[in-house]
């Protein structure tokens, strides 16, 4: 008889998705956009493999990135545009 393992809960992995998201501004702007970007594209490829749970905690990991942490960089301003910055918090307040 095998055992199964319950899912985890969304708390669960909301904790996991923020233990993951190692955030030190010292690392550069780019770098960090390349992190959210591959966590995004590792989130929809283990959406098409059926690892939902997966899926939630790099979709989420992306979100942290982009949404929460990118605004705090010290190169936030000299990245972006006025128009994409304003973007930026439009998308934030969802």
């Amino acid at each position: 008889m095998s055992k199964t393992t319950r899912p985890s809960s969304i708390s669960e992995l909301a904790a996991l998705t923020l233990k993951e998201v190692q955030w030190n501004p010292e690392k550069g702007f780019k770098h960090w956009v390349l992190v959210a970007d591959k966590a995004g594209s590792t989130g929809r490829k283990c959406l098409a493999e059926r690892d939902y749970e997966r899926a939630f905690v790099e979709y989420g990991k992306a979100s942290i990135i982009v949404l929460k942490k990118l605004p705090t960089h010290p190169d936030y301003e000299r990245y972006l545009t006025t128009e994409q910055r304003r973007n930026m918090r439009l998308v934030s307040h969802i």
